[in-house]
């Protein structure tokens, strides 16, 4: 029977990978931020498409446009 190469000594580091894969690591990168700026871009897209079509159901086209800040009409003082 063999004796193991290494029995607990120090610990040895392992090798680096090869310079040619850093490209690899640089492109996965580069394409999951514009993955993520994509993925923001089409949820404010949809935001604003949704915001959009509350507005065409809320608002009657006679009905006046009342201030951003107005109080409600229910609203006792």
């Amino acid at each position: 029977m063999k004796a193991p190469a290494r029995l607990g000594g120090a610990h040895v580091p392992a090798p680096r990978p090869a310079s040619d894969h850093r490209w690899r690591r640089v492109l996965l990168r580069a394409l999951g931020i514009a993955v993520a700026l994509l993925a923001l871009l089409a949820a404010l897209a949809w935001l604003d498409h949704a915001e959009g079509d509350l507005r065409q159901v809320r608002a009657s086209p006679t009905a006046p446009v009342p201030p951003a800040f107005a109080p409600s009409p229910t609203t006792v003082s």
